[in-house]
């Protein structure tokens, strides 16, 4: 054996120890007594939703049991939330961080800054950059009726991404639950101690009778409401179907130089993407759905700017394809490109039951948390992929209006 070779495995020895203490430090620190901490839900609950300001630097784990198929193009996605994902994170503001996924033999990390996004493959030694989208912002009368759209200079994250492991940190899956949650119940649960903090935790609830979620559980630090761990069970399930934890922490702010991407130099693949589809899966040339399907509403997140006038005010307009309903049981409406949306609908039929309808050829998954439909309308070629955390029946409801709804091509939308 050569001694490079000698060394490469000794170097891969350390690593593979190191993440075998790692995962077993909350096993010894969950033994350890935990203060008797009782903070109101309410509480707790505003907290967690303005700690996006908190900065933070550890290793988190996320460990999900879904089941979903690696449909094209949406494997990673699949990946993410029906296995394991080891993430290093640094954490300095909304606009400030880096959060490497470390798996066997490779690491991939995810750089934010004031610019966008640098995605680092360290293995395959690419780098590709991913701008910041122009914002699309509508000012509205006292009414709340559209008086005109305009794009403006305001520049943020395009909504029109794939989840990635980032997504599965504790404070980020937390807040992104609590936004969709409004509304529903919480009550306050047993603390616990993870990475060395003594958490206060909060459950959510819903009574949605379509929902698949049993309950959200989300232990935080009280102090600061950094969510630290969160647990998602689905219903009628005794056992968490996708959970996501700090093995260590540090409530600190990271250094500049580790926050700073790569720059690209000889040898390495580097890479401008369009942001507005960094992976070239959508079709903005559909025509616009109806605003009602199966009795949900379109709905848009609208983030209030500034006064624009007597009687008016302009909003942000950030929409992910079209979304209908509300809260937990929201359902996601994504409009894929021709030739993305033939090769799902194909792996579809390995997966799920195949729906006949009129001029439509129509894919059901129903996995314990998360029901997925793929819906092809054959005489306009346009492929549909619909998402939501609610039952097979009631997608599959959803699914049967989508293909009946006529569409069109209002202006302004």
């Amino acid at each position: 054996m050569s001694v490079v070779r000698r060394e490469a495995r000794r170097r891969w020895a350390i690593v593979l120890a190191s993440v075998a203490v790692l995962c077993a430090v909350p096993v010894a620190l969950s033994a350890w007594p935990v203060k008797n901490i009782r903070v109101d839900a309410r509480e707790l609950r505003d907290l967690i939703r303005r700690s996006a300001d908190r900065p933070y630097e550890g290793y988190a784990e996320s460990v999900g049991t879904l089941g979903l198929p690696e449909l094209p193009r949406f494997g990673q996605v699949a990946a993410l939330v029906s296995g394991n994902t080891r993430m290093r994170a640094w954490y300095a503001a909304k606009d400030r961080w880096r959060v490497d996924v470390i798996e066997t033999g490779q690491e991939r990390g995810v750089y934010r800054t004031p610019d966008g996004i640098v995605n680092w493959d360290y293995g395959a030694n690419q780098l590709a950059v991913v701008g910041l989208a122009t914002v699309a912002m509508v000012v509205l009368n006292r009414d709340d009726v559209a008086m005109e759209a305009r794009y403006t200079g305001v520049e943020g994250e395009s909504s029109n991404r794939l989840p990635r492991g980032a997504d599965l940190l504790p404070p980020d899956l937390a807040r992104r639950l609590l936004d969709l949650a409004e509304g529903d119940p919480a009550t306050p649960i047993r603390g616990r101690r993870i990475a060395g903090v003594d958490a206060a935790g909060l459950r959510i609830t819903t009574s949605a009778p379509q929902s698949t979620i049993g309950h959200i559980d989300i232990w935080a630090d009280p102090r600061t409401g950094l969510p630290l761990q969160v647990s998602v069970t689905a219903r009628n399930a005794e056992r968490p179907i996708l959970e996501t934890r700090f093995l260590d922490l540090r409530l600190s702010r990271p250094s500049d130089a580790v926050l700073t991407p790569p720059e690209p130099r000889d040898g390495m693949s580097a890479t401008n993407v369009n942001p507005e589809d960094s992976f070239n899966i959508f079709d903005p040339g559909y025509p616009d759905l109806p605003d009602t399907i199966a009795g949900l509403e379109r709905w848009a997140d609208a983030e209030v700017v500034t006064p624009d006038g007597p009687g008016e005010r302009w909003v942000i307009r950030r929409e992910l394809g079209t979304a209908y309903g509300t809260g937990l049981t929201r359902v996601a409406v994504l409009p894929l490109n021709r030739r993305l949306g033939n090769d799902v609908l194909r792996n579809a039929r390995a997966w799920g039951t195949e729906i006949t309808l009129p001029d439509t050829a129509a894919v059901l998954i129903a996995a314990p948390l998360l029901s997925v439909m793929v819906v092809h309308k054959h005489s306009r070629n346009q492929t549909y992929l619909i998402a939501g955390m609610v039952d097979g029946v009631y997608m599959q409801r959803f699914g049967e209006a989508l293909a009946a709804a006529r569409t069109s091509n209002r202006a302004g939308r």
